[in-house]
């Protein structure tokens, strides 16, 4: 380019004009040197003829420099958006790193959202960020970012919702695990180095008890008659008789509804009397699981609410009962979970209490949960 410039003696704006065709030729995937040399030449000669024409003529014809720079930047975009970006393996790992901590994070109840939120938290990492640094320039990439972490969730959350549902009926070769051996998994699967707290294991405890309520949704086995299939029937023989016992419809979660309420009513936890969200149809696990979470909400409050905290207390009784241990000890995990049995509850008792809850028997600090005068 300096050559054509040097031999036909061109303007400044000239030579910006054919910088810019330059830089717009450099764009064009696998283009020879015997095309763009004479184009450049060619070019050349044009941009010569204009810098001796009337300087009011090559305003009238002539698109200003600024104008010519904003159609390259036009065109440049369109190029980008054709090309397909390739993520290596350090940014797919980071992107996987990042959806493994935010799946874990204690205080997610909701996981239809995900992809949105992901995308900012790996705009707001800086670590993250700065590996992703030439994927986030321009708007294309951005889009391909987008489906890159997509499909990253989809696979990361499928998963995590298949260990949830083996860890409560088992994958046909294996039965089901205690909740403190099933915490102890998921540290290590999703290599969560730090201490387990209390709160991950309440979520956790719900998460387990939410699957154990669906039994349609566990793991189909490559045998009909394996010990977990055979396990969620039994299950679910057993929703449908205790439905019919309390009268109670089908499509709400058992604890939400109550026989002394219109049929799709129920009592907030600021003692209103509202209808049940709807549920949405044909909707995937996460997508149950979401519905419910915020039905628990409009009953419980916030998750760090006291009521919220008390039944999600009552879950862990009834899975430590449900799962027992037994003489091993997770070390790092026991210690947070009441013992198998823990205050004269038996298994019976702890699995009927936690279907329908009563919030009266939470007054004055309580934590005690009443179900057909049982209490716990």
């Amino acid at each position: 380019m300096t050559r054509v410039t040097t031999e036909f003696s061109l303007s400044s704006k000239s030579r910006e004009r054919l910088n810019n065709y330059n830089k717009l030729v450099s764009q064009v995937p696998d283009i020879s040197k015997s095309v763009a040399i004479p184009a450049f030449y060619i070019l050349g000669a044009v941009c010569r003829a204009i810098d001796v024409m009337e300087i009011n003529i090559v305003e009238q014809v002539l698109p200003s420099v600024q104008e010519t720079q904003k159609f390259h930047e036009r065109v440049e975009n369109k190029l980008d958006a054709g090309r397909v970006y390739s993520f290596n393996s350090s940014q797919r790992s980071t992107i996987q790193a990042v959806i493994h901590r935010m799946v874990m994070q204690s205080s997610r109840y909701s996981f239809c959202e995900m992809v949105p939120q992901v995308v900012q938290e790996l705009n707001n990492d800086k670590d993250a960020k700065a590996c992703l640094k030439d994927v986030l320039q321009t708007d294309s990439h951005t889009r391909a970012l987008h489906g890159e972490v997509s499909k990253h969730v989809s696979s990361i959350t499928g998963g995590f919702r298949e260990d949830i549902l083996k860890s409560v009926y088992g994958d046909g070769q294996k039965g089901p695990i205690a909740l403190a051996l099933f915490m102890k998994k998921l540290k290590n699967k999703y290599r969560d180095t730090s201490e387990v707290k209390q709160a991950e294991l309440l979520r956790l405890a719900i998460m387990r008890r939410f699957a154990y309520d669906h039994p349609d949704l566990a793991p189909r086995s490559k045998t009909a008659n394996s010990a977990s299939g055979e396990r969620a029937r039994k299950r679910q023989r057993q929703l449908e008789e205790e439905r019919e016992q309390e009268s109670l419809p089908a499509v709400y979660p058992v604890w939400a509804v109550s026989p002394e309420l219109p049929e799709g009513m129920m009592t907030t936890h600021s003692g209103e009397c509202v209808p049940i969200p709807p549920k949405v149809e044909n909707a995937p696990f996460w997508g149950i699981f979401d519905w419910e979470m915020d039905i628990m909400k409009l009953k419980f409050g916030h998750y760090k609410s006291e009521a919220w905290k008390s039944r999600a207390e009552e879950i862990v009784k009834w899975d430590v009962n449900e799962f027992p241990l037994g003489d091993t000890s997770v070390v790092g995990i026991s210690h947070l979970l009441p013992p198998s049995g823990a205050a004269g509850t038996s298994r019976q008792q702890a699995q009927q209490a936690i279907g329908h809850t009563d919030l009266s028997s939470m007054e004055n600090g309580s934590s005690l949960m009443s179900y057909n005068n049982i209490q716990i």
